[in-house]
């Protein structure tokens, strides 16, 4: 009785679960930014609707396949949170359209370069241990993080590791 009532499911939801598609992954790269007037018409819909390697991107007016570019590394800290009042303007499509170290963040109808929020986790990193360093930068600020771990110098580079606790200062190379 279990077997057929839990079979009858069965039977019943795979029609359902094959119709749901897996929403498709962009494809790598980022959008070239869209500068100045576009051709008002959407040959795509997503990057899956474009040949080869290439995404599925706003001219300004309408969205065509094109050659994507590069994505740049983000600047330190976090987006603040749109605040409500905005104006629909993309001023920016990466953190490298913008000046100094202000990010390319949502005003919630756009997109503009925004002061970054830098959070600082509790304790202090520890110091260094020569010879057992890394000269990569995993890392540029806390926020970049998991959990409670903290962007602390190696000696050479920058990687997430356990703080200590105390009143010592994280100090940048």
């Amino acid at each position: 009785m279990k077997c057929s009532v839990l079979c009858l499911l069965a039977v019943a939801f795979v029609p359902l679960l094959s119709a749901l598609k897996e929403v498709p992954k962009p494809k790598p790269g980022s959008c070239p930014r869209a500068d100045g007037f576009g051709i008002c018409i959407n040959t795509c819909n997503s990057d899956q609707d474009c040949e080869r390697n290439l995404k599925c991107c706003s001219n300004a007016c309408g969205r065509t396949c094109q050659e994507p570019v590069k994505v740049p590394k983000p600047k330190p800290g976090l987006c603040p949170a749109p605040d409500g009042f905005a104006i629909c303007i993309h001023s920016c499509t990466s953190d490298q359209d913008c000046k100094e170290d202000l990010k390319c963040c949502s005003n919630g109808y756009g997109q503009t370069c925004q002061k970054p929020v830098i959070r600082t986790k509790p304790g202090s990193c520890p110091a260094p241990i020569p010879h057992f360093t890394t000269c990569d930068d995993q890392c540029s600020d806390d926020s970049e993080c998991d959990k409670n771990l903290k962007c602390c110098y190696s000696g050479c580079g920058y990687e997430c590791k356990s703080p200590e606790h105390g009143n010592q200062e994280k100090v940048k190379g």
